[in-house]
């Protein structure tokens, strides 16, 4: 049963045909050359030669810094070997699936509920006491949300940039009923619920699902009682290091 974005799109069970697929194209072969010319901007400085005017017998005696200038340099990363780059692009897709492991009921339906603003007057405890329990049926509708989650790929130590992607998720809802008490949402009955949605990379779709029904139990109970007050729908757009 899918119950987080992850398992909706199935990244974990497609990683090596997304990552055929990035790999091939134009835009992805570009990006490893930037990461070839990012490993190129440390190439270590060339050590200053001796003045061919003054004999080695007149030359003043080195400092520390003149005996090795590139002493506090860190280690320069060796090239990246042809073969890293499916496994680079691997790790990619497992860090952008674990980062995609929100929960569609409670951490996507219930935070864009309870930032609904047709919703805000439930938490007025004037208008509904907060001892009251009350049933509020929804119209059928539709969510759409877009997480842009950002990975930055590490070589010895050496960032090679970052990668930004774009997951989109459609869901069209019926028959809805929320619980609400004392202004926070405590539990969500769901009719049914079909959802869409796609993995991009600029202008590159990974991956994508269409129209597919996802399976609740019959009340969705959330771990934290929502409160209804306005939010910003919800993001995942850290960056995570690899």
């Amino acid at each position: 049963m899918a119950t987080t974005i992850s398992q909706f799109l199935g990244i974990r069970d497609h990683i090596p045909q997304c990552r055929d697929r990035l790999r091939s194209s134009q835009d992805f072969q570009t990006l490893e050359q930037d990461f070839e010319n990012a490993l190129a901007a440390v190439s270590p400085t060339v050590s200053p030669t001796v003045s061919p005017t003054v004999s080695p017998a007149d030359q003043p005696a080195p400092t520390v810094a003149d005996q090795d200038p590139a002493r506090d340099r860190p280690p320069v990363p060796a090239p990246i070997p042809p073969g890293v780059y499916p496994a680079l692009v691997e790790r990619v897709l497992e860090r952008l699936s674990s980062l995609m492991d929100v929960d569609i009921g409670e951490g996507v339906l219930g935070k864009i509920w309870s930032g609904d603003p047709a919703l805000q007057d439930y938490g007025d405890p004037q208008d509904y006491p907060p001892e009251e329990e009350l049933l509020v049926p929804l119209v059928d509708h539709a969510i759409e949300t877009a997480y842009y989650p950002v990975i930055e790929p590490i070589w010895q130590s050496l960032s090679l940039g970052t990668l930004e992607f774009e997951i989109s998720l459609e869901l069209l809802l019926e028959g809805v009923i929320l619980t609400v008490q004392g202004g926070k949402i405590l539990e969500a009955r769901l009719g049914s619920c079909v959802a869409s949605g796609s993995l991009r990379w600029g202008a590159l779709i990974i991956l994508a699902k269409e129209s597919e029904a996802i399976e609740f139990p019959g009340t969705v109970q959330f771990a934290q009682p929502l409160p209804l007050k306005p939010q910003d729908a919800p993001q995942a757009s850290d960056a995570a290091k690899n």
